[in-house]
C-alpha cells in the first residue's frame, strides 16, 4: 500500500533509473526523474527521495556532501520522508547513512533503504517498502487522517468559489467580507491572521462533516489495534502532545503563557508583589498532594490570555482578560495519593522535551485581571494551550468566580 506516493529519483546517469522507476510505477507510486544538477531546481517536497550514491564526483566524500546538500535544499521544514539509495556501490551505503545521520542540519528520514542496481528485483523492492509500514504501526492511520483533511480542504475551496459564483461576485470579495465579519474595522490591520482565522473555522466545519459519516466499516485507521500499549505512555508525555504547543506566533494569542520577566513585573508590581506570590505558594503547598519534588520556590510566574473568542476576534474592548499562573518542575506523581483540595487551583501536568523535565502548570482562578496589549510588547511566550483544554480552563475559572461569596483580584 503506497501512502508515501511522490518519489524523486536522482541520478547522474538517467539511463540507469529504468528498473527502479518501473518498480515505483507498478506499485502505485508517482516517480519524477531528474539529474543531480537539476535537483536544486525541484520546487516540491517528495515523500521518497531515491538517490544514486556514486554521483559525478571522483571521491565518495564529495558525493556524500552533494547528497547532504540536496536533502537540505529540498527538506526545509519538518516532513516525513524515506531515503532510498539506488546504487552500484552498495558497500558505501552504511557510510553514507552514518554521514547523513551525523549532520544535524538535515531533517532525518523515517527510514534509510538501499537497492543495488546489479541485483535489483521487484520482489525485494516490495518487501523492503512493505516493512516500512510494518515497522511503523499507525503510519497508515495518520495518512488516512491526512486524506480526510485534504478532502475537506478541497470541499472548503469549492464551497467558497461556489458562493462567489452564485452571488456573481469575486472570490476576493467573499474573503474580504468574511474578514470584515471576523475582525470588523480591524480587518486590514492583519489580513493574513484574520483570513487564516475564519478559514480555519470553516475547515473545522468541513472536517466535522466528513467525520460524522465515518464508521468502523470505512476501511480507515485499520492499523490501530488494542495491543498498541498506549496505556504505558506517561500522562505527562501525552499531555505535552495534546494540551500544549511550543509553536507560538509572533503576536499575542489567546491561550499563550506569558513569562513575567523583570519588565513585566515592573508594570504589574501592584499585582504580583511578593506577598501575593507567597500566599499562592502556600496554597499550593498546603492543598496539592502526591506530586513529588514539586519545586514552587523556583517556579516561573506568568499570565495566560483567557479572553473570550468573540471579544478577541472582534476586538470589542481595549483590554484582554488574563489569569495568574505558575510553571513548576517536579520529579514524579504518586497517582494513588495525588489530590488537589483547593477548587481555585487548576493543574495540568506535561513533559517539556526541550528541558527534559516534567512540569506542572498551576493556574490560580482567584487572580484574573485585564491588561492592555500595548503594555505587553516586551513579553516572552513560553507555550500555547491548545483550544480544547483552553475551553475547559475558561469554564473552570469562570465557574469558580461566578459562585456567591467568591472574591477574586
Amino acid at each position: 500500500m503506497a501512502i508515501l506516493k511522490n518519489v524523486l529519483i536522482i541520478d547522474d546517469q538517467l539511463s540507469e533509473v529504468g528498473d527502479i522507476r518501473e518498480a515505483f510505477l507498478q506499485n502505485n507510486y508517482i516517480p519524477v526523474v531528474v539529474d543531480h544538477v537539476e535537483a536544486n531546481k525541484v520546487s516540491y517536497t517528495p515523500d521518497i527521495i531515491c538517490c544514486d550514491i556514486n554521483l559525478s564526483a571522483t571521491n565518495k566524500e564529495q558525493n556524500f556532501k552533494t547528497i547532504a546538500g540536496i536533502l537540505k535544499k529540498i527538506f526545509k521544514h519538518n516532513k516525513i520522508y524515506i531515503f532510498v539509495a539506488w546504487t552500484n556501490k552498495s558497500d558505501l551505503f552504511s557510510e553514507l547513512e552514518t554521514y547523513l545521520s551525523a549532520d544535524t542540519d538535515i531533517i532525518q528520514p523515517l527510514k534509510y533503504i538501499c537497492f543495488s542496481k546489479e541485483t535489483f528485483d521487484l520482489r525485494c523492492f516490495e518487501e523492503k517498502l512493505g516493512t516500512l509500514y510494518n515497522d511503523n504501526k499507525g503510519l497508515i492511520s495518520l495518512y488516512d487522517w491526512n486524506e480526510i483533511v485534504l478532502d475537506s480542504l478541497d470541499n472548503l475551496i469549492y464551497n467558497i468559489c461556489s458562493v462567489a459564483k452564485d452571488n456573481s461576485c469575486s472570490i476576493q470579495n467573499i474573503l474580504s467580507s468574511l474578514g470584515e465579519k471576523t475582525a470588523g474595522k480591524h480587518f486590514l490591520e492583519n489580513k493574513t491572521k484574520t483570513i487564516c482565522t475564519f478559514l480555519h473555522l470553516l475547515l473545522e466545519d468541513e472536517i466535522d462533516s466528513t467525520i460524522k459519516f465515518l464508521d468502523d466499516a470505512s476501511g480507515k485507521f485499520n492499523d490501530i489495534d488494542e495491543s498498541s500499549g498506549a496505556t504505558n505512555i506517561p500522562t505527562e508525555k501525552l499531555n505535552s502532545a495534546l494540551l500544549f504547543s511550543k509553536n507560538t506566533s509572533k503576536t499575542l494569542d489567546v491561550g499563550d503563557f506569558i513569562l513575567l520577566d523583570r519588565k513585566c513585573f515592573m508594570k504589574m508590581r501592584h499585582f504580583v508583589e511578593k506577598g501575593i506570590r507567597k500566599k499562592i505558594k502556600k496554597d499550593i503547598a498546603d492543598n496539592i498532594h502526591g506530586i513529588n519534588g514539586l519545586d514552587i520556590d523556583k517556579c516561573a510566574w506568568g499570565i495566560i490570555d483567557i479572553t473570550a473568542d468573540c471579544d478577541h476576534s472582534n476586538k470589542k474592548q481595549g483590554i484582554d482578560k488574563f489569569v495568574f499562573a505558575c510553571l513548576a518542575k517536579y520529579e514524579n506523581v504518586d497517582e494513588k495519593k495525588y489530590k488537589n483540595n483547593l477548587p481555585s487551583l487548576i493543574i495540568h501536568r506535561f513533559y517539556d522535551k526541550e528541558d527534559n523535565q516534567n512540569k506542572a502548570l498551576i493556574i490560580n482562578s482567584k487572580y484574573i485581571f485585564g491588561a492592555c496589549l500595548d503594555n505587553l510588547r516586551c513579553y516572552t511566550k513560553y507555550f500555547r494551550i491548545r483550544k480544547q483544554i483552553l475551553i475547559s480552563i475558561r469554564q473552570q475559572i469562570y465557574a469558580y468566580n461566578s459562585r456567591i461569596g467568591t472574591i477574586s483580584f
